[in-house]
């Protein structure tokens, strides 16, 4: 399995392969519910090309869509993770300030899009896992001749889409312009990137409150709590991340442990900006955060 080096928060870059979609209240009429499935279509081909590396035909893709419908909330997320990968902070978390607001404005027409979307989220799942299976046998009949590095790197790519996918949960009609928790995830992200870190974890523990089976968010609250020196709160977020599966770096583990007993742990620097994740991924920065001052 990949090496890991002691975290800073997660940034996952691409909005999730099932994030529910949305539109604009306007959207009762036909012409507008053909925007919408037009604008769905753009996202999607747009997710596919931020996942391939290809910002700026994906940053057109979703261009086309906020010419549709200028609410919609998958486009307004793609838009905020081409703005991260650009450096584009401010920018990344007004267009995920939009989305949050655009779910605000959606109404009954869209939710059969949101429930054809989960559904095709746990077919994605299905194929994950057969793909992993797959993966594992390979990686098993063939040790001798297969690069185990470069198959440990796709099991941890493939573990960390299914992790994000289950978070994703059924879209409620009692809340039918809820906007989901990793919406929150995302503004935390921007927020953190920005140095606003009471914000971020603002953020971040909205997310956990409405996806609690979110991994990664307890992560990146378990960061965001040591740099506020609230260590016994980032020590209970990161085993909430472990339990929840994800892959928590020992490291880190071990130098909360030393700063709650009073030493100084061997990270003395700030900590990084966190790094752009691949779409699916969620790759570690180089460096954990510097030990926060006394609360």
């Amino acid at each position: 399995m990949r090496s890991l080096s002691r975290l800073a928060p997660i940034v996952a870059c691409a909005a999730l392969m099932a994030a529910p979609a949305g539109s604009p209240a306007f959207a009762a009429a036909p012409a507008a519910f053909n925007d919408l499935r037009r604008a769905a279509g753009e996202c999607q081909e747009g997710t596919k090309l931020l996942m391939a590396n290809d910002v700026a035909k994906a940053k057109e893709r979703f261009g086309k869509a906020l010419a549709l419908v200028p609410t919609y909330p998958d486009a307004l997320l793609g838009m905020g993770h081409v703005d991260m990968k650009e450096g584009k902070y401010e920018a990344a978390l007004a267009s995920y300030e939009g989305a949050r607001d655009g779910y605000r404005e959606l109404g009954e027409s869209i939710m059969d899009l949101q429930a054809k979307r989960f559904t095709e989220t746990q077919r994605t799942i299905g194929t994950l896992r057969d793909n992993l299976r797959n993966l594992q046998s390979a990686q098993t009949q063939n040790s001798t001749r297969a690069d185990p590095t470069q198959i440990d790197r796709q099991v941890a790519t493939i573990e960390d889409q299914i992790r994000r996918l289950e978070a994703v949960e059924m879209p409620s009609r009692d809340k039918p312009t809820e906007p989901p928790g990793e919406i929150y995830f995302h503004m935390g992200n921007a927020q953190f990137r920005l140095d606003r870190i009471d914000d971020a974890i603002a953020s971040w523990e909205t997310c956990a409150a409405k996806s609690p089976r979110f991994a990664m968010v307890h992560n990146n609250l378990a960061v965001a709590y040591w740099k506020k020196g609230r260590l016994d709160d980032a020590k209970k977020a990161l085993a909430h991340a472990k339990e929840l599966g994800f892959p928590v770096n020992p490291q880190f583990v071990a130098d909360l442990d030393k700063a709650s007993a009073g030493a100084r742990p061997a990270a003395a620097g700030g900590p990084p900006a966190p790094p752009v994740a691949a779409p699916g991924t969620a790759e570690p920065p180089a460096s954990a955060p510097a030990p926060p001052g006394k609360p």
